[in-house]
Formats: C-alpha cells, structure tokens, sequence
C-alpha cells in the first residue's frame, strides 16, 4: 500500500509520472504529488520539472560547502526545529530579530536554506505529503536590519520552482506596521501556490490562542503562546548538528550519483535507491523500521541526528500524552500486543491475559443476552424473513440501510479481541458497550427510515420538525461522527444512492420526471476518506445542477417568448412561422458583417505578427493596409483561412465558402446541431445556444483583457506553402503607414468592438431559431393557435417545475457537503497501525451517512425559507404542493420523542466506545 494518500482520480497520472522517471514503488509518492499538483496534474510538465529539480541537486546543491559563517548562523537561533503542528507536519520556528542579513552572504544564506528546507521535508513515514510549517516570529524586527525583501522574494520563487507546495502553511507572527506595508504587496507578486499559504497573526491575536488552533500548546513556542520552552543554546546546536550530518549524507550519496531522495528512502526503509527490499520478508518482519536503516548504504549520520532532535524535542510530548488520565499503555510492535491500565474508563479490576471471551454477557437494558458468537437474528449476514432490503424502487420508497448485524464488523471490537487482554470470567464492559450500541442501531433503523421519508415528502409537522431541530439537531450530528468514527475500515465500495433517492422525492414534488443519478461509489478505507468522496461527490452534483438550471431557464425564456409573441399576433402557425422565419434573415444580415470583421481583425493580426516575426521590414519601416501587397495577401489569406476553416464560428457562423450560392441564407437550427453533431432534441438546442452565447463572450472577454490579440503565423505560413506565395514588400511602401504596434492595438480594438456588436443580435437570433424547433418538431399536431400555446403553457410549466426543483437539490447538496465538511478532519489518526483494512460490508458508513442527512436538513431548513414561498413559482405549482401536503400519508411522523430517547442513548453509548478507541487506538 502507497504510504502517501493519493486521490483516486489523481492516480493514474501520478503512476505514468513515476514510471517516466523510472520510479517503481511508493516511497516518494507525496514528494512526486507535490509537483504533479503544482503544474495542475500536467504530466509533461511535471516530468520536466521533476528533472529540473534533479539537475539542481546535481549541479548546485553538490557545490555546497558548510563554512564557518554558515555553521555560525546555524546556531544562532534563527531557525530552530520545534516539533510538529496538529496534522503532523514539522513546524520550522523563524525568529527574524537574530537575523542580520547582508547582501553579500545571499548566495550562503540559499545554501542555508535549501540545508533545512530538504531536511525538514525528507522522506519520513509519519510525513508522508512531504510538507513543512514555517513559524515565523516577527516581533521587534527591523525592515531595514533584519529584513532582505530581494532575497524574501527570490527564496519563494525558489522554493515554488524546486520545492512546489513543501511549505503547506506559513505563520507570520507579531508583523510591525511598517513591514506589514511593505509585506503586503510583495505577497501579491509571489507565486499563488506560494502566497496562498500565508497567514498573517497580530500580537492580538497570539494573545487570544489563536495560533493553538494548529500547533498544539506544547509544540508552540512561548512567544507565541504556547508552552514549548525551546529558545535555547542546546535546541540551536542539535538542529545544526541535525542539518550539517543530513548535508553531509546528501554530498556523499551524489557524489556516488544517488539522489537526496534515494538516500532518505534507504535510510527509513530497507531498500536499494531502485525501492527493492534489502531483507527478506522473514527478517524484514521482525525489525522495526528505524533498525532497517541501518541497513542503507549512507544510514550512519542521519539515525544519530534524527534521535538527537526528534528524541529530544518530542519525547516529552509523547510521553506526556501517553499517561493520559491515570492511564498505561505498553506497546510490543513485534509481537503486536498492547496492554491498557485505565483507572477510569471501566472498573478497577485489570485487564489480564484471556484467549477469549468464555462466559455471556449479562443481560441489560437495550443490549443483546447472548455472547458474540451466537448467531441471532440481527447478528447475521442474512436480512430477515420476508423482506428484501435491495429491491428497492427510489422513486417510491426508501434507501435501505443493510442490518447492522455483527458484532466482529467494528474496528474497534476487533483491535480489543486481538490487541487487549480480556478480564479473566468477567464481562467485559467495552464488549457490552459495543453489543449495546449495535442492538440500538437495529432499533434506530426503521425508525430513522421512517424520518428521511417523512423528510423527503414533506409529511412531518412543523411543530415535530422544530422540536427535532432544537432538542436533536446536535445529537444527530454528534452521533454521524461516532458512528463513522467506530466503523469498520473496508476495501468494499459502498454506494451512494441517498442524493439520487431524495432528488426523487424532490421532483415528485413538484410534479416533473427525475432525471435519475446512478449511484456512486464512495470509498470506505477510513472515515475522512468517505467523507471527502461524499464532498467531492455533491460539489460535482452542484455543478451540474447549475448547468441543467441554466438551460431550464432558457427553455423557460424561449417558451415564454412565444406566448407573449403569438398572442400579440392573430396568425396561424404557418404565418407566426414564416414571421420568425422573416425576423432570422434580418438578424442575420446584421451578424454577417460583423463575423466577417471579427476574421478580418484576426488576419490582419496574423499578418503583422508574421511580417514583425520574420524582420521583413527595413529599420523603421511601417505597414500600409492600403498597399498592394497587403491587400493582395490579406484576400489571399482571407480565402485561404475560410476555405480550411470546418467548424462554425460560436457554433453558429458557417465557413464563408462552404457553399458560394446560399452564403447569405440564415442557417436553419438543424444545420446548427449537424455541423457540432447533436442530436435533434430540445435539450440539445439549448445546450447548443449556451455554449455559443458563452463562448462568445468568453472570447470578446479573453481578446479585451489580453495586452495583443492572440494569434500565431502558422496561417501565413501554411498559406504560403501550400499556394507557393511569397511576399515582397518594396522599399517605397514602408514609408507611409503605421507602426506593427498600433496596427496590433487597432486589429484588437477592431475584433473587439465587432464581437460587442455581434452579442445581441445573435442572442436574438438564437431565440429566433429555437423558437422555430419548438414549431416544427413540438407542435407539429396543433392546428391552430390556442392548441399550440396551450403546449407551449404545459412545457414552461415543466421547465420552471425543473427550475425549482434543481434549486432544491442544489441547496440540499450544498448543505449535506457544508455538514460533510464540519465533520472532516474531527478523526483520530492509527499511528500504531492497529487497525486493518477489512472486506467487510460497510454498513455502518451507511447509516452514518444517513444521519448525516437529517443533519443536512435540519441545517438547510435553519437557513432557507420554504421553496413554496419562492416568487418564481406558478400558483398552480403552489397550489397543488399545498393540496399534495393535505394529503395522508403513510410515512407521515406525528411524533419524534421515541426517536430522539434512541438517538441520545446510542449517543451517549457511542461517545463512550469513541473514547476507547482514541485512548486505545488513536
């Protein structure tokens, strides 16, 4: 397994980008990532700077020397290892009034910082991104004495050019007035990866802890509110003494052409600079990962200076954090034990060595009577009699939840069976708290089912709803993290088919066929994982959402059009058709023109760009668009360009050549949706208009903000290969004319002012011509006026019903992924990797992400009025959802009380196992 998360849809990228570089293993994935990410997942782009990065260590990192001065500085204070931030990150501490810079020592202070910088990013399993916080205190700092802005600058385009994204967070802290003015601009100039890293604290705000928020208070500095006393003598030389034996090994390792990040890779692990084992898996099994170093060709410096500081700055933090409340944890990594003392949690009696559990649990109340491997009812993999938890039908029914059925799914249940040691004929209470919780949830389930339903069709009373929002809106959020907390680690996909079950529910409601979602895959290796790919999910979801309202709306305006036009007009199909017909040709002799001169602006661009590219002025020549040889090159490119060109201009304006007699005639709305291969439907014509309307605009955008108008010689170039032309431009002509300058700003102010033009007009006359599908293809069957608006009323009708319900699920989604969110992160990491990675069925997510639903709504419905009040609404629309919500109906809730006494002891039972875990696991 990968020791560096990568995202899914980022995988194969990044494994094409190892193999080029000749990478096979899974070492470096986070320092590979870093690049791929930086150059926005280009592969060839990542590739090349991935070598530009090897050719700097090979030809300027190996030129490092360690002088005096620079072994002087090191200890001095000015940077100093502190230990990690609350995401396991190595914290680097800056203190800027030690440093005294000076112009001539840049060279030596880059040496300095690329030392420090690679060994704070090195390849280390408990940092597997590679990724570095910089903690930078600024107080009593000079701008003139203690500040070189030039050398600021020129570090962070460095480290954005070989060392992308290592620094993940930067803390500027205690800034004086007149830095901060100088500071803020230059944050403008840095790279965004780079600058969008930077946080800025006021004294203020380090009084207030607001710095605790990620470093913890025994990691931070006092200074900086914390509690870590590390602004010492001894602190400075062991993260020197660090530094200078990591240079050293670097040094060593390219001389003997291993990269840096070959030698740290055989330094933690047991491999050759290719990543393949040193040992067998026999011996590689019984020695811990820091012994395995050893083994590496250049292990000697790095172990002594990792334990010098890591050891020194962390170990009382660890130990610190191991007695927790009166608690002892013994460890044995080879023989995969772990031993727990609690004086608290549980009773006083120890917890001593058992094989199993010999004896039933006692009976209490909400608990199962029998021990763990009787197989009951809920404790099977089967569903019960009679019923069918998959055959679900989602536009009528509920999303099942699979019976939370045994007992060995936990995470949690299973590191105790086979990591602890049970009481000798005692119950064990952590095992009866977990039979406890799961025979809760089997209560909980119907129950639950039987909320999202009353949820999705509106049936619960608004007084019911309150009380559930004010007395178990917290309980239900706190549950959903309990419940993802405690469950099971498993490679099993789970699908995701809540969003596609409640958008049903939506639809219904206001009266329009779904557009049914397949369900998706979420993934269930760990809580932030499922969490993230629901996020991930729902921001898709959004985005579509808003596409499909976007080409509502303009169904809407098309439809709506034709009611307010017909029935100004006493016409009959035939003649409300020929008028729209009449309107598309006028609108069309204005676009014409103006398409035309947009590609002349484009041409003569392209000239000038060729002429100034290849030098075919004299010294101080000019171009005269009057001359001959201009225009004689200018038509023949202009011919050239039109006779090659296959694609309609904004899908709309055909190749001027095409066909020479029907140049003029409008385009009919078929031979739009031919020419860009769509299909003959109404979505597809909307589709069609938007993505020319915004293109368009796009282009006249892109052309107005650029310095020039963008275009390259190649036409001319090609024109004149393929016509054997060539261009001569006499001496006499270069006298007269303009400059290439103002030609190229007259060419952009030119397409420009066409493309402004040409907008509404075209916009108009893509109405014109949708307006006519909707006559041919829709009403073909009516006769007369009243039949065909009476179908135009039905189709607006549905397309504003789409509108609104799309708006519902937009904010529904908006809302489950803001509650997703909250909860990202809040998860205990297995540093000692006592949880696996299982193939059970993930159940639990499930439910979890059922909980997580009632949570979104209740916070939705906190936020958003009712969508019946919405103005955009038709009254009949309004009408017939309040008519729809007087009717009974058989999921309707009347009272909430049983629910949430069930949510509250599932609660409190789960907080209780969540502890464990994080006192025993986490």
């Amino acid at each position: 397994m990968p020791l560096f998360d990568c995202p899914r849809e980022r995988r194969e990228g990044l494994e094409t980008v190892k193999k080029a570089l000749g990478i096979h293993h899974n070492y470096l994935d986070g320092w590979v990532y870093l690049f791929f990410e930086n150059k926005k997942f280009d592969v060839a782009e990542t590739i090349a700077k991935l070598e530009r990065r090897d050719a700097m260590e090979k030809t300027v990192f190996s030129q490092y020397v360690m002088t005096p001065s620079l072994r002087e500085s090191m200890r001095a204070g000015i940077v100093q290892y502190v230990g990690r931030d609350k995401v396991g990150r190595p914290v680097l501490y800056f203190n800027t009034v030690r440093d005294t810079p000076k112009a001539e020592q840049r060279a030596e202070r880059q040496a300095n910082m690329d030392m420090f910088l690679s060994w704070a990013v090195r390849c280390d399993p408990a940092n597997p991104t590679s990724a570095v916080t910089w903690l930078i205190n600024q107080k009593d700092a000079s701008m003139l004495r203690n500040t070189d802005l030039i050398f600021q600058k020129d570090m962070a385009l460095r480290i954005s050019k070989f060392s992308p994204g290592v620094v993940a967070r930067m803390y500027i802290c205690n800034m004086g007035s007149a830095l901060t003015f100088v500071m803020k601009p230059l944050l403008k100039q840095l790279p965004k990866a780079l600058s969008d890293c930077i946080f800025m604290f006021s004294a203020g705000d380090i009084r207030r802890g607001k710095l605790l928020e990620y470093i913890d208070a025994d990691v931070l500095p006092i200074d900086m509110g914390g509690q870590n006393d590390c602004d010492n003598q001894q602190n400075y030389n062991f993260f020197a003494t660090a530094v200078e034996e990591y240079f050293s090994n670097c040094i060593t390792s390219l001389q003997q052409g291993v990269s840096i990040k070959q030698m740290e890779m055989m330094q933690v692990y047991p491999v050759d600079k290719n990543g393949k084992p040193l040992a067998t898996p026999g011996e590689r099994s019984s020695v811990t990962p820091k012994r395995e170093a050893s083994t590496g060709a250049t292990a000697n410096g790095q172990e002594s200076s990792r334990k010098m500081v890591e050891d020194t700055l962390e170990g009382a933090l660890v130990a610190e954090k191991s007695a927790i409340h009166g608690s002892r944890i013994s460890v044995n990594r080879r023989k995969e034990t772990i031993v727990v003392c609690s004086a608290q949690l549980y009773d006083s009696g120890a917890l001593t060595p058992q094989a199993s559990l010999a004896h039933p649990i006692e009976q209490e109340e909400g608990a199962c009577t029998s021990p763990s491997n009787v197989p009951l009812v809920f404790f099977s993999d089967k569903p019960a009699d009679g019923v069918d938890n998959r055959s679900i039908d989602y536009r009528t029914a509920m999303v099942p939840t699979p019976p939370i059925d045994r007992i060995e799914e936990c995470a949690v249940s299973r590191s105790v069976a086979r990591k602890l040691k049970i009481p000798n004929a005692r119950v064990d209470e952590m095992l009866r708290d977990w039979v406890r919780f799961r025979c809760l949830g089997v209560e909980l389930v119907p129950q639950l089912r039987l909320l999202l339903q009353a949820l999705r069709d509106d049936t619960i009373s608004s007084n019911v709803l309150t009380q559930l929002d004010e007395e178990g809106g917290a309980a239900f959020h706190r549950l959903c993290h309990h419940v993802l907390n405690l469950a099971p680690q498993t490679s099993e996909i789970l699908r995701f088919p809540l969003v596609k079950w409640f958008t049903a529910g939506i639809y219904a409601k206001f009266g329009v066929e779904t557009d049914l979602r397949e369900s998706v895959e979420i993934d269930c290796t760990s809580p932030d994982n499922t969490l993230l790919c629901i996020q991930g999910l729902l921001v898709e979801y959004v985005d579509e959402c808003e596409t499909l309202i976007e080409m509502d709306k303009f169904k809407e305006r098309a439809l709506r059009r034709i009611q307010l036009s017909w029935k100004a007009l006493t016409a009959t199909p035939t003649q409300y058709m020929a008028a729209i017909e009449e309107r598309m040709e006028a609108l069309w002799a204005q676009l014409v023109p103006l398409f035309r001169g947009y590609i002349e602006a484009k041409v003569g661009a392209c000239i000038v760009q060729f002429v100034e590219q290849y030098g075919l002025l004299v010294p101080g020549g000019v171009i005269n668009p009057e001359a001959d040889w201009y225009k004689s090159l200018f038509n023949g490119v202009m011919r050239f360009r039109e006779l090659q060109r296959n694609n309609w201009l904004f899908h709309t304006f055909p190749p001027l050549f095409r066909d020479a007699g029907t140049f003029e005639d409008a385009p009919t709305i078929e031979e739009l949706l031919e020419a860009d291969g769509r299909p003959l439907t109404f979505n597809a014509v909307s589709t069609l208009v938007l993505t020319a309307l915004s293109r368009l605009l796009y282009t006249r955008e892109d052309i107005a903000a650029a310095p020039h108008l963008k275009v390259k010689t190649l036409l001319i170039e090609r024109y004149m290969e393929e016509r054997k032309a060539a261009i001569y431009i006499p001496y006499e002509s270069q006298q007269d004319g303009f400059s290439a300058q103002k030609l190229k700003d007259a060419n952009q102010q030119k397409a420009v002012r066409a493309l402004t033009e040409a907008e509404a007009p075209m916009r108009e006359y893509l109405f014109q011509a949708t307006m006519m599908f909707l006559l041919k293809y829709k009403m073909q069957n009516s006769t007369d006026q009243s039949a065909c608006l009476a179908v135009v009323e039905r189709m607006r009708n549905r397309s504003i019903g789409y509108i609104q319900a799309r708006r519902q699920c937009r904010l529904f989604a908006v809302s489950y992924a803001k509650v997703a969110y909250d909860l990202q992160g809040s998860f205990g990491t297995d540093h000692f990797n006592m949880l696996e990675v299982t193939q059970e069925k993930p159940g639990l997510q499930e439910l979890g992400i059922e909980l997580l639903f009632v949570d979104a709504y209740l916070n939705l419905r906190r936020q958003m009025p009712a969508t019946a009040n919405d103005s955009f609404m038709t009254d009949d629309m309004a009408n017939a959802m309040q008519e729809a919500l007087k009717q009974p109906h058989e999921h309707s809730v009347t009272t909430i009380a049983p629910l949430l006494d069930l949510i509250k002891k599932m609660d409190g039972t789960a907080a209780l196992l969540s502890s464990v875990k994080r006192k025993f696991v986490f």
